[in-house]
């Protein structure tokens, strides 16, 4: 290698040790604003010192193995989940394609050419064989970082999307347990549908009985009859429930609809976890969030992009060379003499444009304002999921304690109007109130009993469970 080549490679090797890399800096956004805190009216503690790790496999807390099953097969083979995972790959690829641009090129070439010359351009004139082989190499030097800050934001985008599954894994848990929760609470509403209309159906036979003995009129059959026919009608909007809720269920797991129509077939008990099993959740559970990380990441590559095309105010400079042999004769072309190479700098500076990159850093500085907004309102919308989740908890605990009394008044209430009617001291009205007040009430406390877990179910899903942070 002759002197002027290393001085020109010293002299490029310099340039770019004093490199530097243009654009702001990142800074993660202050995230104190992540440390739950919560009044003592919730009945859950917050403690520094809590096992974040039983929020993430939460469902096994609900001890159902029904729907531990469906989640599982959910995170396995749903749909959705399969395109995020696309999406993680995508951005991988994307990523290592950034990197690359950091690396020299090499491209391999080699031609072949017959040339008749004309007397007037080569002496005497004649025909020629040119062979030729060799490298050209080419190396971007990326003194002020523009190449630098684009890996950079293609691995911010990486974790952005890897975040995103997160989300979308959590996100299918929770809607798995919620649809199978309405589930079982619509075949619960159904069985007491059912239970009541036997029982109204006996009162009808009854009083049947007692007008062909003359000792009823028809009135009271009527009234009996309309009340049993009420009831029946509250039954296919139920059996429609179910059958919704198994279909959803299908899907989510990746089923064909009604290929789970065993499980609307088979009776169940609505899932439910003991209150003492939820006693203290961590302080700064909330950064857990997959969509809080996903808003972070976004604003993280936005900067990054900044510093990118802000390097587009500052000259390119690239390295180029090449390498190779050429001769009239394919048998003496790798001969001594044959060979040739050319090694030198090149300089690029876009120095007039019309204020056209500085627009674009003003674009790309409000793109970053916009994602910085987006992430304090996902922050500030996270801690109300959990607030609200915890008071909808907390209150569905109380209506079901007042439904319960209110349901064992209510039984009792029945037995005296029929025994009051039985024995002539009352009318059939007030036996149709009784029935159809404990007819409600029994509904209401099986909502509840489903309320209390579908909140339950929320909470978990607005503390970020179901995904294990290995961060």
């Amino acid at each position: 290698m002759s002197r002027k080549i290393k001085i020109v490679l010293y002299a490029f090797a310099a340039v770019i040790s004093a490199g530097c890399t243009v654009g702001p800096d990142y800074k993660q956004p202050n995230e104190e604003e992540l440390t739950l805190s919560l009044d003592t009216s919730t009945q859950v503690v917050v403690s520094e010192d809590a096992d974040a790790a039983a929020i993430v496999s939460w469902w096994q807390n609900f001890n159902d193995p029904v729907m531990t099953e469906l989640i599982t097969a959910t995170l396995e083979s749903n749909n959705s989940l399969q395109q995020a995972k696309a999406r993680v790959t995508q951005a991988r690829a994307v990523l290592g394609m950034e990197q690359s641009f950091n690396y020299p090129t090499l491209d391999l070439n080699g031609s072949y050419s017959r040339t008749n010359y004309s007397v007037e351009t080569r002496g005497n004139g004649g025909t020629y064989d040119i062979h030729a082989a060799g490298f050209d190499a080419g190396w971007e030097l990326d003194i002020f970082g523009g190449r630098r800050r684009a890996v950079e934001a293609a691995q911010a985008d990486l974790q952005t999307v890897e975040a995103d599954l997160a989300d979308v894994w959590v996100t299918l848990a929770a809607e798995t347990a919620l649809t199978y929760t309405n589930l079982r609470t619509s075949q619960q509403q159904l069985q007491v549908a059912y239970d009541n209309l036997k029982a109204q159906s006996e009162t009808l036979q009854l009083l049947k009985s007692r007008m062909d003995a003359g000792l009823s009129d028809g009135l009271a059959v009527k009234q009996a009859e309309y009340n049993m026919e009420t009831t029946r009608s509250t039954i296919p909007e139920l059996i429609s429930a179910v059958e919704s809720a198994s279909n959803k269920l299908a899907v989510l797991t990746g089923k064909m609809p009604g290929e789970l129509s065993d499980l609307a077939a088979e009776e169940g008990t609505i899932p439910a976890v003991s209150s003492d099993m939820l006693v203290k959740i961590p302080a700064d559970v909330l950064r857990n969030r997959p969509d809080i990380r996903s808003a972070e990441r976004q604003l993280a590559a936005q900067n990054a992009r900044i510093g990118q095309v802000t390097s587009d105010l500052y000259p390119k400079f690239r390295l180029n060379g090449s390498i190779g042999y050429e001769a009239f004769r394919l048998d003496n072309m790798f001969d001594a003499g044959n060979d040739y190479y050319s090694i030198g700098p090149s300089i690029g500076w876009n120095i007039f444009d019309g204020n056209y990159i500085k627009n674009q850093i003003e674009v790309q500085d409000a793109i970053y304002q916009q994602y910085e907004s987006l992430y304090r309102e996902t922050v500030l919308n996270a801690v109300a999921e959990v607030k609200d989740s915890l008071v909808a908890w907390k209150q569905q605990q109380d209506k079901l304690d007042a439904l319960q009394s209110a349901e064992a008044a209510a039984a009792e209430a029945v037995k005296l109007a029929e025994g009051l009617y039985a024995d002539g001291l009352t009318n059939f009205n007030n036996v149709l109130d009784a029935q159809r007040s404990l007819l409600s009430l029994q509904s209401q406390k099986v909502s509840s009993q489903g309320a209390i877990s579908t909140s339950l179910i929320s909470l978990y899903k607005s503390l970020g469970g179901g995904w294990p942070n290995d961060e």
